[in-house]
């Protein structure tokens, strides 16, 4: 049986204004909803593990840990020559740009995404070409394939996409693969692909081993694995000659020892893993149809969250939401003024989200109504360039 924490603690600023982050540290706020973080602690043998490993604390990690390189070789399929970490993906995804990126290059990403790719990439003084997603919120690989100029050196793609939720459709990421010149660096960002499997997702790295050009799968175990607050993530490389630029560029031991441990322990816990994966599917669908329930058209998810065009300003939404004890997500895009991303948590959550949303949303008026909210600092905003 999962173990649902009683209450979540607050350990983050990002996207809230003062006034619900007072709420927050006074532990008014509970229901840490904005982070796409997992909604119960990780399997208990991942915890066992962990608490051994600290133990050995006074010893360095291992940079390339064996046993972990071997259980996700044996998982993925993938040699563990290819396989590279990092703390959390986000390190993988920087140094993907640090290969492939110089002064003047141009880079393709999917708008909205991860925001990290455009900070990085501005970093390394290149250009971002964002190119909008389709309706559902999934990468138009067509559109993203015909903003591939000469000065391109890689791609982004996501799937499931975040902050959208929408999974691409098999013959997309082979169009995709394909469709990439084999001198661009093809990165496909699976932080939900567990998520995505469950809903009926591709084995996309069997489409990605047909490509001829360099292609990286990121993933992490902060999601479907509950490790958010270890970071470690890993890529999957398409040759072990690209793997070695990755491992080039990380610095040692930046995958702590209790990371790798309770790693390890919770790839072994299939039967944890899918009753997580169960039961996110379950409360998603019960939230989504509770927000049709409100007269709100949800994207399509295949993630442990949920993205909503809002009728009203999104930041005032979030406002109401942290006066009620729940955190969100305020954003964005092109043709997406307004919009709310939930988490997907307990099933006390997504009651507590559609009670809150019913009193939030359905009123005509409510304070601060009608006023712009384009600019506030609680709204992330993405923006094709």
């Amino acid at each position: 049986m999962l173990r649902v924490p009683g209450h979540f603690h607050a350990c983050g600023r990002a996207g809230r204004s003062e006034k619900t982050l007072e709420r927050f540290e006074s532990g008014m706020s509970s229901r840490r909803l904005h982070l796409n973080e997992a909604a119960v602690a990780p399997s208990p043998l991942a915890i066992a593990a962990m608490q051994r490993a600290l133990a050995e604390a006074n010893r360095y990690p291992d940079n390339e840990p064996a046993a972990l390189i071997k259980a996700l070789s044996r998982q993925s399929g993938v040699p563990g020559s290819r396989i590279v970490f990092g703390n959390g993906s986000s390190e993988v995804l920087v140094h993907a740009v640090q290969i492939a990126v110089q002064a003047g290059d141009e880079a393709v990403v999917p708008v909205p995404s991860f925001p990290l790719y455009e900070k990085e990439i501005g970093l390394q003084g290149g250009r971002t070409v964002g190119v909008p997603t389709r309706p559902d919120g999934a990468p138009d690989v067509p559109a993203m394939l015909a903003a591939i100029g000469p000065r391109c050196r890689i791609v982004f793609a996501a799937t499931p996409n975040n902050p959208t939720g929408a999974l691409m459709a098999a013959d997309a990421v082979e169009r995709l693969a394909a469709g990439v010149p084999e001198d661009v660096l093809l990165v496909l960002d699976e932080a939900y692909c567990e998520f995505g499997r469950h809903a009926g997702a591709p084995d996309n790295l069997t489409i990605l081993a047909r490509r001829k050009g360099a292609w990286i799968a990121t993933r992490t175990f902060s999601k479907a694995y509950a490790l958010a607050g270890l970071r470690l993530g890993y890529g999957l490389t398409g040759t072990a000659r690209l793997a070695d630029e990755f491992r080039r560029r990380r610095a040692n031991f930046t995958v702590n020892h209790v990371a790798q441990a309770g790693a390890l322990a919770a790839l072994a816990d299939d039967a944890y893993t899918r009753a997580i994966l169960d039961a996110n599917a379950c409360e998603r669908a019960r939230l989504m149809a509770g927000l049709h329930d409100l007269g709100l058209e949800p994207l399509p998810s295949a993630t442990n969250f949920v993205t909503m065009p809002l009728p009203r300003p999104a930041a005032e939404v979030v406002e109401g939401l942290g006066a009620r004890g729940i955190l969100a997500m305020a954003l964005q895009w092109t043709g997406m003024p307004s919009a709310l991303r939930v988490s997907v948590g307990t099933a006390d959550d997504t009651d507590a989200v559609l009670a809150a949303l019913a009193a939030l949303i359905r009123p005509r008026t409510w304070p601060g109504f009608g006023r712009d909210y384009t600019r506030s600092a609680e709204v992330i905003s993405f923006a094709a360039k």
